[in-house]
């Protein structure tokens, strides 16, 4: 059975079905694979073109980062400072009131202020006590060498019962740089 048998017109039908059935295996098994690469290395050249225009960009602003950096790297570090002082002003203040039996109920950090050579503190207490414990609490804070001082007092009659005040005080403490 060889190709003598056919008429004209299926061999060339079977020349076309055979060329479509090796496009078709070219196709699928050359084509499309490096197609697919081809697609695959064009998305990683697109990244790192991206990732070169960013590092340039960064690269011609180093100075001005550099000096940005510095002037927030010095603020977060008397910020800190700061807050060391007004974290260690709040544990002193507390442990008085412990000591003479004040019932803190609430502290407000407020704007600290700074002049040459020493900072203050201002805080704003809310606190219940009797008058004998708040007498104490007063006289332990404006005596000792804390440096704390008592700039507004307000006192009222507490909600429980006659013994109970309620008070709010402001108060600064010193610092010393």
């Amino acid at each position: 059975m060889s190709g003598k048998n056919f008429s004209r017109k299926e061999k060339i039908l079977g020349i076309c079905t055979f060329s479509l059935a090796a496009s078709a295996f070219l196709y699928l098994l050359v084509i499309e694979p490096v197609a697919g690469e081809w697609i695959r290395l064009e998305r990683q050249v697109q990244t790192k073109k991206a990732s070169l225009a960013k590092s340039a960009r960064l690269l011609a602003d180093h100075d001005r980062i550099e000096t940005e950096y510095a002037g927030w790297s010095k603020n977060a570090k008397a910020s800190a400072f700061k807050e060391e002082d007004v974290v260690s002003a709040l544990d002193e203040l507390e442990k008085v009131a412990k000591d003479t039996s004040v019932f803190i109920a609430g502290i407000k950090p407020q704007n600290s202020r700074e002049s040459e050579g020493s900072r203050q503190i201002v805080l704003d207490v809310s606190a219940e006590a009797g008058l004998e414990g708040l007498s104490k609490f007063l006289y332990e804070i404006e005596n000792k060498d804390r440096l704390f001082r008592v700039k507004r007092l307000t006192v009222t009659a507490g909600s429980k019962d006659a013994t109970t005040l309620k008070c709010n005080f402001l108060i600064s403490k010193i610092l010393i740089d």
